[in-house]
C-alpha cells in the first residue's frame, strides 16, 4: 500500500470518529435537555396509564388536600399516597401557605383515569432554593430578617413554630444559622423549613444544631386580652397575673382574637414561669379543651395521670381533682378504658414540651 492511499484511508477514518462524535454528544444534549411544561396539559404513559403534566395555579393546600386550578376548573388530589412515597411536604406545604402573601403555582402530574397525583413541584416555578450561613437581625409575626453577604431577605418562619426549639433566644441570635427554603423570584420574600443556629467548628467545619437543652420544657396557657402588631397581652390561667411579649412564631392555628386561649413559651430557655418580662420573644401553639377517651391511668407518682386518645395520639393528663359531670369528685382507681374525658381550656395550666405530649390541668371532667 503506498503512502497515498494509507492517508486517504486515515482521512476516512477521522471523519467517521468526528461524526460518531458529533452523533454522541447531539443524543446526550438532546436526553439531558429540560422539558419546559405549559399551561396545556402534556400526556405520557407509565404502567399502561395516562399521565397527565401541566401548569397550574394553586388555591390551598389543608388537610393532605391540595387544590388547583387547571383550565378554569378546580381540581381536588389527597396527597397522603404521594408523600408516602416521595416528595417533601413541609416544604411544600410552607411555600404554598406562606405568610408572604405570594400565590403560588406549580407543576403537578397525575394518573388522568383516577386523578392519582404523581408528582409535584412548587420550587421551579415560584423561585429557586436558599441555602447557606446567614445572621438574624430581627424576628416576630412569623417574618424573620435574615441577612447573608449584604443582601437581606424577609424570611417566612412560620412552618417552625411548633417544633418546640429554643432557637431564636437572644445568645443564639448573635450566631449565624444555617438555612435552607426557597426565595420566591424577583422579591427579597423567602420561606424557611430549616433553620439551625451555629454550634461548634472542627478540623475548618462549622456544625449547626440543637441540643437537648433546646428544646422549650414548658408552654404556659393563657387567654389573649389584645395584640397591637407583634405584641401580645394575654391573662395566664394559673395564676391569673397578664403578661406582655412579642409573638415571634406560631401556626395557622392562632388568631389572638379577644378570649383565645394559646401556649406561650419564651424562646430563650427554661424558666417559662418566670419569664414574664415585656417584649420577651415568644413562640405560640394553639390551645383549647380537650376532650378524648380513657386508655389507662397511673398512681404511680405523686400526681395520678390520666392517658387518653386526643387527636389521634396519647396524650397524658395530670391532676389531684377528677369530677363528673355533677361535679362530684371521683377516685382516679373507679376509672375505666373508655370513659370520656373533658377538660376545659380555663383549667389548663400549662403543658409540658410538644414531645412529652403532658398537660398539667386543675380538674378533669370524666363521664
Amino acid at each position: 500500500m503506498n503512502k497515498t492511499s494509507l492517508c486517504i484511508i486515515c482521512m476516512i477514518l477521522a471523519l467517521c470518529l468526528c461524526a460518531c462524535s458529533v452523533s454522541d454528544n447531539s443524543s446526550t444534549s438532546e436526553s439531558t435537555e429540560s422539558k419546559t411544561i405549559s399551561s396545556q396539559p402534556e400526556k405520557s404513559k407509565e404502567n399502561n396509564k395516562e399521565i397527565i403534566r401541566q401548569n397550574v395555579d394553586v388555591v390551598s393546600f389543608k388537610d393532605d388536600t391540595l387544590t388547583v386550578l387547571a383550565d378554569n376548573s378546580e381540581m381536588a388530589f389527597d396527597t397522603k399516597p404521594y408523600y408516602e412515597k416521595t416528595g417533601l411536604k413541609s416544604l411544600d406545604s410552607a411555600v404554598i401557605n406562606n405568610s408572604c402573601g405570594i400565590p403560588i403555582k406549580a407543576e403537578i402530574s397525575y394518573y388522568k383515569e383516577d386523578n392519582v397525583l404523581v408528582g409535584l413541584d412548587v420550587i421551579k416555578p415560584n423561585g429557586k432554593e436558599l441555602s447557606g450561613e446567614f445572621n438574624i437581625k430581627s424576628i416576630a409575626d412569623n417574618i424573620a430578617l435574615i441577612e447573608q453577604q449584604g443582601n437581606e431577605y424577609q424570611a417566612d418562619i412560620k412552618s417552625l413554630a411548633g417544633d418546640g426549639y429554643a432557637v431564636f433566644d437572644d445568645e443564639r441570635l448573635k450566631r449565624p444559622y444555617s438555612l435552607i427554603g426557597i426565595v420566591f423570584s424577583d422579591t427579597d420574600k423567602c420561606v424557611v423549613t430549616s433553620m439551625l443556629p451555629f454550634s461548634d467548628e472542627k478540623d475548618g467545619i462549622k456544625n449547626y444544631g440543637t441540643e437537648e437543652s433546646d428544646i422549650i420544657p414548658k408552654y404556659i396557657c393563657a387567654q389573649v386580652k389584645s395584640k397591637d402588631g407583634a405584641v401580645v397581652t394575654a391573662t395566664r390561667n394559673d395564676n391569673g397575673q397578664d403578661v406582655v411579649f412579642t409573638a415571634a412564631m406560631y401556626p395557622d392555628g392562632v388568631s389572638f382574637d379577644n378570649g383565645e386561649h394559646i401556649f406561650y413559651a419564651p424562646l430563650g430557655g427554661s424558666d417559662a414561669d418566670e419569664k414574664t418580662s415585656e417584649h420577651t420573644m415568644c413562640v405560640i401553639l394553639p390551645a383549647g379543651d380537650i376532650t378524648g377517651e380513657i386508655i389507662y391511668t397511673s398512681t404511680q407518682d405523686k400526681t395520678p395521670a390520666i392517658y387518653i386518645s386526643y387527636n389521634g395520639e396519647q396524650i397524658k393528663l395530670e391532676t389531684q381533682t377528677i369530677i363528673d359531670k355533677n361535679g362530684k369528685q371521683i377516685d382516679i382507681n373507679n376509672l375505666k378504658s373508655g370513659m370520656s374525658v373533658t377538660v376545659n381550656a380555663d383549667d389548663i395550666r400549662y403543658m409540658g414540651s410538644v414531645y412529652d405530649k403532658c398537660y398539667y390541668v386543675n380538674s378533669v371532667m370524666v363521664e
